[in-house]
């Protein structure tokens, strides 16, 4: 099974990577959130200084306040502890809960938080009882331009259609992630860990481990991206019928904002 797959729509060309290979691709850019956020009010510049949440409970639902009165450029400071979401995105329909970002947020945490789809506490570890898990962990679908960065997390459980750990359907949207761990994701179709469509993604010692995709990308599936830069990160154990590591696809004419360093497939 293949398991890096760059495809360019406008000229079919693909590069791929066999498992145990490592690969580089040229050099990309990080991109670093401001700690200071300006805003304008009544025609004179405000400076807004980030601030810090730590949820009240180690749960969802601390999580969720947090996220709820949050403003952009805030961090929010995990401790130890496992986060299932707990907001229905559509009414009545409970596997529905996600941690819905819609604004530029830093969620980090030092103790080894967990954000896991597994609302009931019940799977096995083997890729059973899963079909009650939320369908997307972390879902950011609000069309603002977003900085978003994840750090010290591990996102798990997920069993959705795309995107089933993460999903950024948002071309506006910056994602960071260091030392993120992904695993135990089920796609249906594209994107068992990761999911993204028309954005900038920056991974950094991080693992993608286990995870899922009906069709391709069962650790990462991206869409026309802007910007790809991997580095120092592992795939492995990742599965789907084409693709069970990275695909990515673009129209653009080259792949020349892709770069992929000292990682392994």
């Amino acid at each position: 099974m293949k398991n890096l797959h760059l495809l360019n729509q406008a000229h079919q060309s693909k590069f791929q990577l066999s498992a145990g290979e490592t690969g580089s691709i040229l050099t990309g850019f990080i991109c670093a959130l401001p700690s200071i956020i300006f805003s304008f009010s009544l025609g004179f510049p405000v400076a807004a200084l980030a601030d810090t949440c730590v949820p009240a409970t180690p749960d969802g639902a601390g999580l969720q306040a947090c996220l709820d009165s949050a403003f952009d450029g805030d961090t929010i400071l995990l401790p130890a502890g496992t986060y299932a979401p707990v907001v229905e995105r559509v009414p009545g329909d409970p596997r529905s809960v996600t941690f819905d970002l819609f604004k530029s947020v830093i969620l980090e945490s030092y103790a080894g938080a967990i954000l896991s789809g597994d609302l009931n506490g019940d799977d096995d570890g083997a890729g059973g009882n899963t079909g009650d898990n939320a369908k997307n962990v972390i879902r950011s679908t609000s069309g603002s331009t977003l900085q978003i960065t994840l750090r010290g997390l591990t996102v798990r459980g997920g069993n959705g259609s795309v995107g089933a750990g993460i999903l950024i359907a948002n071309n506006n949207t910056s994602l960071t992630m260091d030392d993120v761990d992904f695993s135990g994701n089920r796609a249906s179709a594209w994107g068992g860990g990761l999911y993204m469509r028309g954005s900038t993604l920056n991974i950094h010692n991080s693992s993608f481990t286990n995870n899922a995709a009906g069709i391709t990308g069962g650790g990462i599936n991206i869409v026309a991206p802007t910007m790809v830069s991997i580095e120092n990160s592992t795939f492995s154990e990742n599965h789907a019928r084409v693709v069970g590591g990275i695909n990515i696809a673009s129209s653009l004419g080259s792949f020349s904002d892709v770069s992929i360093t000292a990682s392994s497939f």
